[in-house]
């Protein structure tokens, strides 16, 4: 026969509370029309931020300025 007790288990866990756009410090409210894109980049050895994670996000309207600026357009691939 096995016999449990119950245990209380607490966590630290993080809620997300907000996003802040980087670029033109506004916040972003996300649901269905409105989204952002969240940059994570960790860089390599040899570059100027060596081993380095750079953590940013961008607001659908500063976003579409930034790719507006590319020299190459971006790929865009159709969800279905």
């Amino acid at each position: 026969m096995k016999e449990y007790q119950e245990k209380v288990v607490t966590t630290n866990t993080k809620e997300l509370t907000s996003v802040i756009c980087n670029c033109c410090g506004k916040e972003i409210i996300k649901n269905r029309l409105n989204d952002y894109l969240g940059i994570d980049k960790q860089w390599g050895y040899e570059s100027p931020w060596d081993t380095d994670t750079h953590k940013f996000d961008i607001c659908e309207n500063c976003y579409l300025k930034w790719i507006s600026s590319f020299k190459i357009p971006i790929t865009v691939e159709e969800m279905y």
